[in-house]
């Protein structure tokens, strides 16, 4: 009797140790578990934007003011970027970008050849619906940098959101000013009702069909 009673005994304390270690167990994942988990950190310094010509530099500069960093890879009027071909250092560039911000329609091809899988791409052609064939000169179109400057704004939003207000920003001051323009634009049609013009290139379209003025 007494032997049995010794291994009832010895059972149970080893049940009792396996109900222990199990509890300790349970209370080590509940005490892990229960650590909080750092969100991931948002990037350090000014937005690295890379554009392919400085007219879209320009106006990355204009919305992004301080919080960017801008390089423009064909930064003078003087090179036509559909012959531009871009060096080993303008690809790494396009490579390690986070924003890129390219013209589009045919006209900056290698722009966008050249980006990194984590860059965001904010193009003109995609802005407004233009294609290869088409006249590929948009920044002189009211449509195309009025959709660009907003598409600059909210992808610079996504990237540094605790500068979305700065953003904003400067895209209302930007649309102030390129509102003025129009006006100027509003009273040089109802000053010349009649004005046409002839052209050789058609780099200008954009701006005249604005203008309302007839080939």
């Amino acid at each position: 009797m007494q032997g049995a009673t010794h291994r009832w005994n010895r059972i149970a304390a080893v049940l009792a140790a396996c109900g222990l270690i199990a509890s300790m167990g349970a209370c080590g994942q509940n005490k892990q578990s229960a650590e909080p988990v750092e969100p991931p950190a948002e990037p350090a310094g000014p937005i690295t934007v890379v554009a392919s010509v400085n007219q879209w530099g320009s106006l990355a500069e204009q919305i992004g003011g301080d919080d960017v960093a801008v390089t423009s890879i064909v930064d003078t009027t003087a090179v036509d970027a559909h012959d531009f071909e871009p060096q080993p250092a303008d690809m790494a560039a396009l490579q390690d970008a986070q924003v890129v911000v390219s013209n589009g329609a045919g006209y900056d091809a290698w722009a966008t050849k050249s980006m990194g899988p984590q860059t965001a791409s904010v193009s003109a052609a995609e802005t407004v619906g233009a294609s290869e064939g088409d006249n590929p000169h948009l920044w002189f179109s009211k449509d195309a940098r009025n959709g660009m400057a907003t598409e600059l704004a909210d992808a610079f939003s996504r990237i540094l959101p605790d500068k979305k207000d700065d953003f904003q920003k400067r895209l209302d001051q930007w649309q102030e000013r390129e509102q003025q323009l129009e006006d100027s634009m509003d009273a040089f049609r109802q000053a010349h009702p009649d004005a046409t013009y002839a052209a050789t290139e058609s780099v200008a379209y954009y701006l005249l069909s604005d203008l309302a003025s007839r080939i």
